[in-house]
């Protein structure tokens, strides 16, 4: 479905089934131009890019600090490697100059940090991100545990930026697959817990992939102030799963939270995930406008507007500005 609401948005004919037309098409288009076409038609104010630092073929752009970048696209610093994939991690920051060491000896975990620092005044990124599995867990008797205490807090601490984490999936469970054979794992909402009560004044924004996890995180964004739910991620965004989980949201949370989130690995993405999404949430408010409504309240179309920008943007701003 996705394809085909992509080429309807674009004008271009389906019913003809003109498969080599549609790619005739594609290859004319210039790139900027083709960019905001598609930033339009998704109605997105910007986008924000994962870009990984210890993936050679990224970072080498990354260290340009002239290169131009289109507005509309804002960075975030990946960082998972640091921890699910330590090793590669400190191969990578020692082959940039930085003094680490594999057992986390010495000024390695000082150096973790100052890597994250320097990465940060790099790209100016909007948070740190990391994908993380369903065995998530903090605090551990780990060096995990003391890369996040001793190295990423500090920095996100020391640059106002958030620690975004997305839990649950299980890598490779079909190799075969390639990419694609990734699943889905129940994590335990400990560790997120952990975090918001130690680091009170750090901010967290979380998303996880199994819907069996969606109430109980709910229920800690009630409890914690510093953190922020984003999105209906992955296997998670089906239309069932989306309706669900943001009728949830706004039971628990009201509007502080962020329905969806592109999580798009090609720029075309952007233009179904977020026709979709305006279509499924119009009901969901629909419905939630009509109960205060059959209640007695009478919302204005400013109150209305409000809430809507809120949850697709709106609190996110807010929260980041806290």
């Amino acid at each position: 479905r996705g394809m085909i609401t992509t080429f309807n948005r674009l004008g271009l004919d389906v019913a003809g089934r003109d498969l080599a037309g549609i790619r005739k098409w594609f290859a004319e288009q210039d790139a900027d131009a083709y960019l905001q076409k598609v930033f339009d038609l998704a109605g997105l104010d910007y986008a924000v890019m994962t870009n990984n630092p210890f993936l050679p073929e990224e970072a080498q752009y990354l260290d340009q600090p002239d290169l131009p970048r289109p507005e509309c696209l804002k960075h975030a610093l990946r960082i998972d490697p640091l921890l699910v994939a330590w090793p590669d991690a400190v191969k990578v920051m020692a082959g940039q100059g930085y003094d680490v060491q594999a057992d986390g000896g010495g000024g390695t975990l000082e150096n973790v940090r100052r890597f994250l620092v320097d990465w940060s005044k790099k790209i100016d990124p909007v948070y740190f991100a990391a994908s993380l599995g369903p065995d998530f867990a903090y605090p551990a008797a780990s060096l995990q545990t003391e890369v996040i205490n001793h190295a990423i807090m500090p920095a996100a601490e020391e640059l106002g930026l958030p620690f975004a984490m997305m839990i649950g999936v299980r890598k490779a469970v079909n190799p075969g697959l390639g990419d694609g054979g990734d699943a889905v794992g129940v994590a335990d909402m400990t560790a997120v817990m952990n975090l918001c009560s130690r680091y009170p004044d750090a901010k967290f924004l979380v998303t996880v992939l199994s819907r069996v996890n969606q109430h109980e995180l709910a229920v800690l964004a009630r409890k914690f102030g510093n953190l922020h739910l984003f999105g209906c991620w992955w296997f998670c965004n089906n239309p069932s799963i989306i309706d669900e989980m943001n009728r949830q949201r706004l039971e628990l949370l009201g509007t502080a939270f962020t329905c969806q989130h592109s999580d798009a690995r090609v720029l075309d993405q952007l233009i179904y995930k977020w026709h979709h999404t305006r279509g499924l949430m119009a009901d969901v408010m629909a419905d939630k406008f009509a109960d205060l409504f059959n209640a007695g309240w009478r919302p204005t179309v400013e109150e209305i507007t409000r809430d809507v920008r809120a949850i697709f943007g709106g609190s996110f701003s807010e929260f980041l500005a806290k």
